[in-house]
């Protein structure tokens, strides 16, 4: 199928570029009538059948945190972090003119 062949949707009656078609049907905005020639608007009784079809296809999203697994700061960067703030304490001090 080449790129630059013309789709013409029957429902509105104008014709779109292959790949715009291919876009509206994978986006379940359109169904083919005949593949690659004529597409026609989804009903939107179609358009839920369609998308419940797709996400049944995709696989889960993986969940973002695991359950009872809990981030704690390792033991050394406990005491690089306060050395941190002992040098920015320090160093208001000396900006501030107290030093």
């Amino acid at each position: 199928m080449t790129n630059n062949k013309r789709v013409r949707n029957v429902t509105r009656g104008f014709s779109m570029k292959f790949k715009q078609a291919v876009k509206a049907v994978d986006e379940c905005a359109c169904v083919w009538v005949v593949y690659g020639e004529t597409v026609r608007d989804a009903k939107l009784d179609e358009v839920i059948r369609l998308r419940s079809e797709q996400i049944k296809l995709h696989e889960p999203i993986a969940m973002a945190e695991l359950p009872g697994v809990v981030f704690q700061e390792p033991a050394c960067a406990a005491s690089t972090a306060g050395m941190r703030r002992a040098l920015v304490r320090e160093a208001n001090r000396l900006v501030a003119g107290v030093a």
